[in-house]
Order: structure tokens, then C-alpha cells, then sequence
């Protein structure tokens, strides 16, 4: 597995040799080599991303075990030198939206009415606005608008 040391270097290094490009002239040599440092760019954040994944997986398994040990033992925390570690109770709580007409009445009955919050979805917000758009339909000034252009790929 690849260090996350190991990997920003590689992404340093392939960014000096991506600024070294001239781009005064777009010649198709030019944005040839563009398109294979921006397809080795998106292999690394691809690799990254695995290796993040596989990191966060170990991670969460030896903080899994550790957490049973400490129970086991009945100890709460214990000092290293690389400082305290101690277990911790997180409560995550969310209602189905199937859920949320009864539990809403529920928080307004126990005088926690101001836990409920109207939202709109971000992702499905920016859909409708695209096909708005797209449509050449006015979106109001109050809706924040960013409209951001990529470069896509298909492989061969």
C-alpha cells in the first residue's frame, strides 16, 4: 500500500512536470500532454481515494478492537507517549422521512419544535436549476448559482 507520504510526492512531482508545460501555443503536442497529466491525475486521486478507503477501513477496525479491549479490562483511558486515549459514546440520531410528519408533532409536543428545520436538497436543487437553465428559464437572484466547466474522458 502506498504511504499517503509517498503519494503527495508523486502528486508533487507530476504537478512541477505538468507547470513545466508551455502552454503560450496551444499546439495539439501541447494539449495531448495536457490530457495525459490530467488522465494521470484522476489515476492518482483514484488511487488515493482506494487508499483512503482501505486506511479509514484499518482504522476503524483497531479503534473497534482497542474499544473492546478497554471494556474488557474495565479501563476507560490510558496514556502513551503519543498522548491519551480514552473511550467515547457517540449517539447519531436522524428520522426517516416516513417518520417525519409523527415525529415532527412529537418534537413540537415536547417543546423541541426548534429542531426542525426546512431543507431543500442540494444535489436535486442544482438538477432542476440545470434543466431550468437549460430550458432558458430565469432562476431567481437568491439562489446561488456556480456554473463549472471540466474536462470529461472516455477510455478507450
Amino acid at each position: 500500500m502506498e504511504t499517503m507520504e509517498t503519494a503527495i510526492d508523486r502528486h508533487s512531482a507530476g504537478m512541477r512536470e505538468f507547470n513545466e508545460i508551455d502552454f503560450s501555443e496551444p499546439e495539439p503536442e501541447n494539449l495531448t500532454e495536457m490530457g495525459e497529466r490530467l488522465f494521470t491525475l484522476k489515476q492518482s486521486e483514484k488511487h488515493a481515494k482506494e487508499n483512503y478507503e482501505e486506511i479509514k477501513a484499518d482504522r476503524m477496525q483497531a479503534e473497534e478492537t482497542l474499544c473492546a479491549q478497554l471494556e474488557a479490562v474495565g479501563i476507560e483511558s490510558f496514556k502513551t507517549n503519543r498522548g491519551t486515549f480514552y473511550t467515547k459514546t457517540n449517539i447519531y440520531a436522524s428520522i426517516s422521512a416516513g417518520n417525519r410528519p409523527v415525529m415532527f408533532e412529537w418534537l413540537r409536543e415536547n417543546d423541541l419544535g426548534s429542531l426542525i428545520q426546512e431543507t431543500v436538497n442540494a444535489r436535486t436543487l442544482s438538477s432542476t436549476v440545470k434543466g431550468l437553465l437549460e430550458d432558458g428559464e430565469t432562476i431567481p437572484e437568491e439562489v446561488n448559482v456556480t456554473i463549472k466547466k471540466s474536462v470529461g474522458m472516455r477510455k478507450k
